[in-house]
């Protein structure tokens, strides 16, 4: 794990995590999970654990099933296989500092195999540990966010960005799609193929976009842009995660960047 910059979130000490400070209050952070097995929180954790009650630490991955969710540690790689449609999975980890209300920045890479459906893999999803841990339906109190394949084709995909919360003293609200709307965002996610995704938060708008190279110069597609509703809490991005909603997968995903602005 590598992490630049000043932690606005908490306590995040240069012994335990490696730490590169520099510049002051409000400075840019950055997090590149190295994927490589290694414990982040002082050896107190396994790297992957069953999923339980409460979070891991910073690069513990938790997991609701230890065979489909790995860590792929020779290619420094989340690897989600998954032959039998065996229901909801997800696989998260906390993220050294909560995302910034203002603006952020994400970038990823999906490597997808062979006999994987696309039907509802979430490439991505953000939340905190209640929400991701137990996604697509957050208790109450809880909401995420996430960017999700949505097409039952085992050769392509579509994809959209959607969020959805559940208020304290409220109600579960209806899942609120991206400018794509639920038919989602069409290119990319083909079986056997490299996937470069950035997704940037600038104020009141989540904006994703898909790309052929890993330089992120050759957009494939349209922006699909996500607003912000009244109820969302822009402030409960903790958690990192990836995840499957009874579908087979063959899912890797790889070389993650988040950086707060």
């Amino acid at each position: 794990m590598k992490i630049h910059g000043t932690a606005k979130g908490g306590a995040i000490s240069k012994k335990d995590f490696g730490v590169a400070f520099g510049g002051g209050a409000g400075a840019t952070e950055e997090w590149i999970p190295t994927l490589d097995g290694v414990n982040a929180d002082g050896g107190t954790d396994p790297v992957v654990r069953p999923q339980s009650t409460g979070g891991g630490g910073v690069e513990v991955w938790t997991t609701s099933n230890t065979a489909t969710f790995t860590l792929d540690t020779t290619n420094d790689t989340l690897k989600g296989l998954n032959t039998g449609d065996t229901g909801k999975q997800s696989f998260y980890t906390l993220m050294p500092f909560a995302l910034s209300a203002d603006g952020w920045v994400i970038d990823w890479t999906v490597v997808l195999g062979s006999g994987n459906l696309n039907n509802t893999n979430v490439f991505i999803t953000l939340g905190s540990f209640a929400a991701v841990g137990y996604s697509p339906t957050p208790t109450e109190g809880n909401q995420y966010f996430e960017i999700v394949a949505n097409s039952p084709s085992s050769a392509t995909a579509n994809w959209h960005l959607r969020g959805r919360a559940y208020p304290t003293g409220g109600s579960l609200g209806s899942i609120v799609y991206g400018s794509q709307g639920s038919t989602g965002q069409a290119g990319g996610n083909e079986s056997s193929s490299t996937n470069y995704y950035r997704l940037t938060c600038d104020g009141d708008t989540i904006t994703a976009q898909l790309f052929d190279d890993a330089d992120r110069s050759s957009q494939v597609g349209d922006d699909d842009v996500f607003t912000y509703t009244s109820d969302f809490d822009k402030s409960i991005f903790s958690y990192f995660g990836v995840a499957t909603d009874d579908f087979k997968i063959n899912m890797n995903i790889k070389t993650i960047t988040v950086t707060n602005e």
